[in-house]
């Protein structure tokens, strides 16, 4: 649970998070607020429809993970939100699940997913497969690219 006292401007936790930013603060908490550079609305009506509450808390979690040497993403974006799971089993086969479980949360046509997983050093296996397709992926110095099309999943495995 992230909380917060209201400052008057609560900072990117990093450079590639999102930035919230509390316009103006009442007796009640934020009254107004602007997430990367939109304009000023109501706490309630930003957080409504969108992402952000999820959004920020994936980049505060994102910056704890990095820092621990344990599995995280380059970058939080709005616009490219997924499900990802990862676990390791007892013979030493580590596994990820990623999902596009959204349903136009963008408002656009492209109800396609990208990001670029940076695995923990201990799971830094060249040659990653999809357990469903055998298909082949390879994890580049660390990282291991997921391109999901709308619904679409992956389960990837590597043994160590």
């Amino acid at each position: 649970m992230a909380m917060w006292d209201p400052p008057e401007l609560l900072a990117r936790v990093s450079s590639k998070s999102p930035l919230l930013e509390i316009v103006k603060s009442g007796a009640d908490g934020p009254v107004m607020a602007r997430l990367d550079g939109q304009m000023d609305l109501p706490l309630k009506q930003l957080w409504g429809n969108t992402g952000a509450p999820y959004a920020l808390m994936a980049g505060v979690l994102n910056t704890l993970l990095s820092s621990a040497d344990a599995l995280h993403v380059t970058a939080i974006d709005l616009d490219q939100t997924m499900n990802i799971a990862a676990w390791s089993t007892a013979d030493g086969t580590v596994r990820i699940l990623a999902g596009n479980v959204e349903e136009g949360i963008r408002e656009d046509a492209d109800m396609s997913r990208h990001a670029t997983l940076v695995l923990p050093h201990s799971w830094r296996l060249k040659n990653w497969r999809g357990v469903w397709t055998s298909h082949s992926i390879r994890a580049d110095q660390g990282e291991l690219r997921i391109d999901l099309a709308q619904g679409g999943s992956v389960l990837l495995q590597a043994r160590r």
